[in-house]
């Protein structure tokens, strides 16, 4: 079976009918995932509300955007390394 990725509000949404007393066999059977799943949801998703959500996608962005630059300063200093090692610099 194919892997659905789901944003963080419609994982809330899961969570929170999960916790409001539904069963957890029917919630997993309607949205396709397993217990594990919806547990790992409940661990990491628990508390939050949708506002706090949108907040963790805007940061998770962030994040992947630095990761990204640091990623290419260190391909930059490499290349400078090599650069100076030729000419004898080091």
């Amino acid at each position: 079976m194919a892997k659905k990725r789901r944003r963080a509000e419609e994982i809330i949404r899961i969570v929170r009918e999960a916790d409001q007393g539904a069963a957890v066999p029917e919630i997993c059977k309607k949205y396709g995932i397993s217990d594990v799943t919806l547990a790992r949801w409940r661990k990491q998703y628990g508390g939050l509300g949708p506002e706090e959500a949108a907040r963790l996608r805007m940061l998770e962005k962030e994040n992947a955007k630095l990761k990204e630059l640091a990623g290419a300063q260190a391909l930059i200093i490499e290349e400078f390394k090599k650069v100076m090692k030729k000419k004898g610099l080091d």
